[in-house]
């Protein structure tokens, strides 16, 4: 989001007062008579090169209800460059370097931390002023645009704050800036004179590469913010150059006759305006004074230089090269020659467009489509036209500015852990002069976890005894997943044949179930201890609707089993005297189908311990 640079300014009271100050100090000084001027009253300086210092003070707003971070103030030191090309109106560019540490809380704790930070603002502005260049008081006005470099180091006294947590290291950041304010500028000399300011800027909000929100106790964080704001109060001097003077000698009396004398006038340089490299440039000289006899020559200069071959009244000017070129022409006859003021000429520079990116999400699920071109503006350099979008993928694929992750490649063999994918998306701008500008985001793709069935654990008829073929698969297999996954979660649900007939036999699909619960829970013997809360239980007596999953030991394993224990494999009935084994990883859904599951009975389980 852009600063709303201009509502800020407005609503500033600050601001307010002080235009109102500049204004009442610019009216007596506008009707100063010459004779106030720091030299001849009418000389003036076209340059001016000065050094300032002062005081910056910043603010970062929070969303939060109270600030969590900040800017502290800090010393002010820059130069400035001053051009006074007009009576009330100068160009002016300044670099100033702030010295503002960043401050902040962690999340919970009350110790500050802080981190070096230099800001370095390089800007252009013009200078409205309200007396002309001859005054010794010159109260101003100014307002311009620029670029910020936030400089930031590394949190040095987190050993005040031990319970912080720093996860991410501080980054440097740039940003565009908006400088306002004003000021009254003291011609105290004829060569040097002195300046006070009271500056604003305005710059977007930044968080360095620390996270927006706190992901835990003592996690540095800086909350999101749409801008940084900073005001600065300065003074400093500065030295004039480019003497000139106002005053213009009247034109010599003529000879007396009958011998006349030429005397050249050039009446001004016309069609001098910024172009971009290649564009056609005429510029055209008016000019009187020689006699009706005489024909005048003329030369046209590049910053003093003579151009070969302008020798016309008028020229074409050379754009190849970017640049801001000052241009005159001497006008000359015989015993007379006149050389112009001299017209400004920028070629603009060729800059690439520039591309903001920011997704409106930054992760989705494997499968979900993300459209990427609401999520991007483009800002055409002045000399580049309309430039076209075009977006990469380091995976998945875009299609009419859509990204699709469904084509992704995660390990779907493997789904009792999340997976996640980190996207690189570029998205580039090229002008209809073929250069090009880029940005880049990163988006995470995520594949969630999802329940696992193993092969079912069988028993002999009529028997409830989880046999050693059973217990590998409940030891060996479930085991090992269920404590690399803390948060996992085991089910449990048996079935008996529809053979198994009698009182005895009516209860078969429970007591497996309770039996297979032991196994995993009891905590003694070979058997480990898993929380019974981690189990979850259900018996459905023959109901076989679940496609069995037999686990078959068989001789080639040399698994040795008790008498009347072994599975044979011709024993078709087997596959359903079983207990079906679920793994549900944390975070995945409950199996599709799967209902009635409840809490494993402690009493009943607990009184069975370790099965032998």
């Amino acid at each position: 989001m852009q600063p709303d640079c201009c509502s800020f300014v407005l609503r500033r009271p600050g601001v307010t007062a002080l235009v109102a100050l500049v204004l009442a100090a610019a009216t007596p000084a506008a009707a100063q008579d010459k004779s106030t001027s720091p030299s001849s009253p009418d000389d003036y300086a076209i340059y001016e090169v000065g050094l300032f210092g002062g005081y910056q003070h910043f603010l970062i707003p929070n969303r939060d209800s109270g600030r969590v971070s900040w800017f502290d103030g800090g010393a002010a030191l820059g130069f400035r460059i001053t051009q006074d090309w007009w009576k009330y109106v100068g160009i002016e560019e300044s670099l100033t370097v702030g010295f503002n540490n960043l401050t902040g809380y962690p999340f919970g704790i009350t110790q500050q931390v802080t981190a070096g930070e230099h800001n370095y603002t390089l800007v252009a502005n013009p200078m409205l002023y309200f007396t002309p260049r001859q005054s010794r008081i010159r109260p101003f006005v100014t307002a311009g645009g620029g670029v910020t470099w936030y400089k930031t180091d590394q949190f040095y006294n987190l050993n005040n704050a031990p319970q912080a947590v720093q996860q991410y290291p501080l980054t440097s950041e740039s940003s565009a800036a908006f400088i306002y304010g004003a000021g009254i500028k003291f011609n105290v000399w004829k060569w040097v004179g002195l300046r006070v300011d009271l500056r604003g800027l305005r710059t977007y909000g930044k968080e360095f590469g620390e996270p927006e929100v706190p992901t835990g106790a003592g996690t540095i964080y800086i909350p999101a913010h749409n801008s940084e704001n900073a005001w600065a109060a300065t003074a400093g001097f500065y030295i004039r150059l480019g003497q000139r003077t106002g005053y213009v000698p009247p034109p010599p009396q003529p000879p007396p006759p009958p011998k006349p004398v030429p005397h050249i006038a050039i009446t001004g340089v016309t069609g001098a305006r910024d172009v971009c490299p290649g564009d056609n440039l005429q510029l055209q000289v008016a000019a009187a004074g020689w006699l009706s006899d005489q024909t005048p020559s003329y030369q046209w200069m590049i910053n003093g230089e003579p151009v070969a071959g302008a020798t016309s009244s008028s020229f074409s000017v050379p754009t190849l090269n970017s640049g801001t070129d000052r241009i005159t022409v001497r006008v000359s006859v015989p015993e007379s020659s006149e050389t112009s003021q001299p017209v400004t000429v920028t070629i603009r520079t060729d800059t690439p467009p520039v591309v903001h990116f920011a997704l409106s999400r930054t992760t989705i699920n494997f499968g979900d489509r993300l459209p990427l071109a609401a999520s991007t503006t483009v800002t055409p350099s002045d000399c580049g036209g309309n430039a076209t979008l075009r977006f990469t993928a380091s995976e998945g694929t875009i299609s009419n500015g859509v990204f699709d992750s469904s084509t992704m490649a995660f390990d779907q063999s493997n789904r009792l852990k999340q997976q996640t994918h980190v996207v690189h998306l570029t998205a580039t701008a090229t002008d209809s002069k073929g250069v090009s500008g880029s940005a880049t985001a990163d988006l995470t793709v995520t594949l969630s976890p999802e329940a696992r069935r193993l092969d079912d654990i069988i028993f002999p008829a009529n028997s409830a005894r989880v046999n050693n073929c059973a217990k590998r698969l409940l030891l060996e297999q479930l085991t090992p997943m269920l404590r690399d996954d803390p948060n996992a979660t085991v089910i449990l649900i048996g079935h008996r044949d529809e053979r198994e007939r009698g009182r005895a036999a009516a209860t078969l699909d429970r007591q497996r179930t309770l039996n297979a619960a032991a196994v995993v829970s009891a905590g003694t013997g070979i058997c480990p201890m898993l929380e019974l809360s981690r189990v979850k239980v259900k018996w459905v007596g023959t109901d076989q609707t679940d496609a069995t999953r037999p686990l078959l030991c068989g001789a080639s394993t040399e698994v040795q089993e008790r008498s009347g224990q072994a599975i044979r494999a011709n024993d078709q009935r087997a596959q359903f005297r079983r207990v079906e084994v679920w793994i549900v990883p944390g975070g995945a859904a409950m199996p599709p189908g799967i209902s009635g599951l409840e809490d494993a009975p402690a009493s009943d389980v607990k009184k069975l311990g370790c099965p032998k």
